[in-house]
């Protein structure tokens, strides 16, 4: 959800100075223990991945999901397709009826996209699927990017174009990029474009040649999605890691006016993976957040997703107050000789809480860099408010702004993602497009974001 307006407190960026607070991670908790879509059709096998895409759909009016479903192709190998499933709240799935794609029993099925051209596909691997509020063409509306290996050994990503999300045109020539199978790829309304994370350029090059192979996140940009650049590792183990730990892939997204992305943390020794949060200020320099704690982790040991948990490739889905997030999850290891179990489950957190900062009894205080204010109204989101918070908005020689002082803050107990701020009942008008700071003091309160509204 890109806002410029909207400042997130994942890292510190935007802030100048901070005392007494203590960064805590928000962790999303799961809506239900039960997987929301699970594999039971004859088209999906045994296993289901939200190496996919789920968006609410305003035109449709329901959640839309893109999701990944095995099955055995005429080489009695597996191969995969892309299907799609919608729902009034993001918890209850119903499936697409098409025929349009065939499937080896002839029965209507939910699969949209089925990579059919020559030399025959044996694995299509992560779809992207994007709704791209910025195409004049309404046939390109829908956009779908996905890795693909054929029969000849081939490998590169498939893009296609829809005008509703069900019916695909491919582009005519697949793209042939040396990269991994893990790819994300997203809409970037910060620098324009597309970005696409993967693995370094040539990486399944080297392991084939012998070489030593780690997984690691790089990144890659594109105007079209067809013409890609040199890609550039963004996210390495370091020594501040275990030994085995691999990054297996990162959903990234825009939020606010930065980057968050959902970096997929494996430990190759006991084959557990899970999510960290990164940040990023520009797209190139990322950093791994919040003392690089886990932001969301796998089930229970004897749990349907146990084993491996992964975000799906779009931006978490705010309705009201709340955003919604899908997961893949496993109860088996990725080197499991067999093909492993894939279900897919949703989580929800507060609106805009990543991580925040916590101030205890005795209080705390930070003082942002210098911020454009960009509306009229300053919005806080607030959780576990037990005391006050004010806000003093503070001009060049760092004293307050007249009217605009602690003392003149209408403080207040509240908890909420908008709790507005004034000032003897006087809101930001008439500092509208100034450069200011804020100097916010908490006392029994965690602080993860404010911004600005009209």
């Amino acid at each position: 959800m890109h806002n410029p307006h909207l400042h997130l407190l994942i890292d510190d960026h935007e802030i100048a100075y901070r005392r007494g607070l203590t960064r805590f991670i928000e962790r999303p908790h799961r809506v239900q223990a039960d997987p929301v879509l699970t594999a039971d059709h004859p088209w999906e096998q045994t296993r289901i991945n939200l190496w996919g895409s789920v968006y609410w759909d305003d035109r449709e009016d329901c959640f839309r999901m893109w999701y990944l479903a095995d099955n055995k192709g005429r080489r009695n190998q597996y191969e995969n397709s892309l299907c799609h499933a919608t729902s009034p709240d993001g918890v209850t799935w119903t499936r697409g009826v098409y025929s349009h794609v065939h499937h080896p029993d002839g029965v209507p099925n939910s699969v949209v996209y089925g990579e059919r051209r020559q030399p025959e596909v044996r694995r299509l691997g992560p779809p992207t699927v994007l709704i791209d509020p910025l195409e004049p063409d309404p046939t390109r509306r829908y956009k779908l990017v996905a890795f693909f290996v054929d029969h000849e050994d081939n490998r590169g990503y498939v893009v296609a174009f829809s005008p509703d999300g069900i019916h695909w045109n491919p582009a005519p020539n697949r793209v042939h990029l040396p990269r991994g199978d893990r790819t994300c790829v997203m809409q970037d309304f910060r620098r324009s474009g597309f970005a696409m994370t993967t693995r370094r350029d040539n990486a399944l090059r080297d392991r084939a040649g012998g070489h030593a192979f780690k997984r690691d996140i790089a990144i890659s940009r594109s105007d079209d999605l067809l013409n890609w650049t040199p890609s550039t590792v963004i996210v390495d183990a370091d020594d501040d890691d275990p030994t085995a730990t691999e990054f297996y892939g990162m959903p990234f997204f825009n939020w606010g006016n930065q980057y968050i992305g959902f970096l997929e943390y494996y430990d190759t020794v006991h084959e557990i993976l899970n999510v960290q949060l990164t940040t990023s200020r520009d797209g190139i320099r990322w950093e791994r957040a919040v003392s690089r704690q886990t932001y969301f982790d796998v089930g229970p040991s004897d749990a349907w997703d146990s084993t491996w948990v992964a975000f799906g490739m779009n931006p978490p889905q705010v309705r009201g107050d709340e955003m919604l997030l899908w997961h893949t999850g496993r109860p088996m290891a990725h080197r499991h000789p067999r093909v492993p179990r894939g279900s897919i489950g949703v989580a929800r957190a507060p609106r805009d809480r990543f991580a925040g900062l916590r101030a205890g009894p005795d209080g705390g205080e930070l003082t942002t860099e210098w911020i454009q204010v960009g509306g009229p109204r300053l919005l806080l989101n607030i959780g576990a408010a037990n005391g006050p918070v004010s806000v003093a908005v503070t001009g060049d020689d760092g004293s307050p702004i007249p009217g605009y002082a602690h003392d003149d803050c209408d403080a207040q107990i509240s908890n909420g993602v908008d709790v507005p701020v004034t000032w003897n009942d006087q809101d930001l008008q008439p500092l509208l497009g100034q450069r200011v700071r804020l100097h916010l003091k908490l006392t029994y309160a965690t602080l993860y974001a404010y911004r600005f509204a009209t």
